[in-house]
C-alpha cells in the first residue's frame, strides 16, 4: 500500500444477531488501532531508494551501481575508504509482534584477509565475510520491536600485503517481510 490516506472497506453480515437481554445488534463496527507494517523491498533500481527516510550511511554514502547488479540493472555499493576505516548503509525499521523474515543478496570484494564485509541486526554480527564472494544470499529472522540493520565495509590498519580486491561490498534485494 503507497504512503497516504487510504480508506478501508470491509462488511460483515450477521443476520437475526440478539445480544443477552434481547437487544438486536445494530450493524455497526468499531475499529480501534488498526495499523499495517508494510514489506520493505528495496532492489536500488532507478538511482532511487524507495525507503530512504528509514535508511542513512555513515563513514561515507553508499552509492548506486549500475554496472553491478544480482537482480535488475543496480545495486547498492559501498564508497571506497582508506585504511582503518568503515562505511555503513543502516535501516531502521519496526518489526511486527509475529516478527519478520530478513533476505537480501551481496557480494563482497574485499582486500583478503584483513578486511571484511559485516552485516549486524541491533548491533549484534550475523555474518562476516573476510574474502571475496560471488553473490550469496542471506536470510535470518527479525524478533519483534524496532531493528537497527546494518552493512557494513571495514578496512583494517595492517599494513600486512593485501591480496587482490576492490575494496567494495554490493548489497541487491533487500526484503524484509512480516511474518503473519
Amino acid at each position: 500500500i503507497p504512503a497516504g490516506q487510504h480508506v478501508l472497506m470491509f462488511r460483515v453480515w450477521k443476520p437475526n444477531f440478539v445480544v443477552p437481554g434481547g437487544n438486536h445488534v445494530s450493524h455497526t463496527i468499531r475499529v480501534d488501532s488498526v495499523s499495517f507494517t508494510p514489506t520493505i523491498i528495496e532492489e536500488f533500481e532507478g538511482g532511487k531508494l524507495q525507503f530512504d527516510s528509514e535508511m542513512s550511511f555513515i563513514g561515507g554514502t553508499w552509492e548506486f551501481d549500475s554496472t553491478v547488479a544480482y537482480n535488475g540493472t543496480s545495486s547498492m555499493r559501498s564508497p571506497l575508504i582508506g585504511d582503518g576505516q568503515s562505511s555503513t548503509m543502516k535501516l531502521e525499521t519496526s518489526v511486527p509482534s509475529e516478527g519478520s523474515i530478513i533476505t537480501f543478496w551481496y557480494k563482497a570484494s574485499v582486500f583478503m584477509p584483513i578486511d571484511k564485509f559485516v552485516f549486524k541486526i541491533n548491533g549484534q554480527p550475523r555474518i562476516e565475510v573476510p574474502a571475496e564472494s560471488v553473490w550469496k544470499q542471506f536470510t535470518t529472522v527479525l524478533s519483534a520491536g524496532e531493528a537497527t540493520i546494518e552493512w557494513s565495509y571495514v578496512r583494517s590498519t595492517a599494513q600486512q600485503i593485501k591480496h587482490p580486491g576492490e575494496g567494495r561490498v554490493w548489497i541487491d534485494d533487500i526484503q524484509v517481510i512480516p511474518k503473519y
